[in-house]
């Protein structure tokens, strides 16, 4: 998989983010809500390494996070993308 885009779009929740890709990441929908249900996702499984990480949503074109209320998303979103895209395209789903 190469060449993944990832923008990010507001939702109607203030507490999540989606991250929608410009090509299909995973066929089915996945919710990880801690470290030991992302055990056969490595993606979702890092991305609990950061702390304001709650909750993780991957669909078949998009990744959703939920925070923890410890740091607003406009701080920390473009990190946040930037650091998934990179994730994806050295390790494709």
């Amino acid at each position: 998989m190469t060449d993944i885009t990832l923008k990010v779009q507001a939702t109607t929740s203030t507490d999540i983010i989606k991250l929608e890709a410009n090509k299909a990441l995973v066929k089915g929908s996945y919710e990880f809500k801690n470290i030991d249900e992302a055990k056969g996702a490595p993606l979702a499984r890092e991305l609990f390494y950061l702390p304001f990480v709650k909750t993780v949503y991957i669909s078949s074109n998009f990744i959703a996070l939920k925070r923890f209320p410890i740091i607003e998303w406009t701080d920390v979103q473009e990190f946040s993308r930037e650091s998934i895209a990179r994730k994806i395209e050295a390790n494709p789903l």
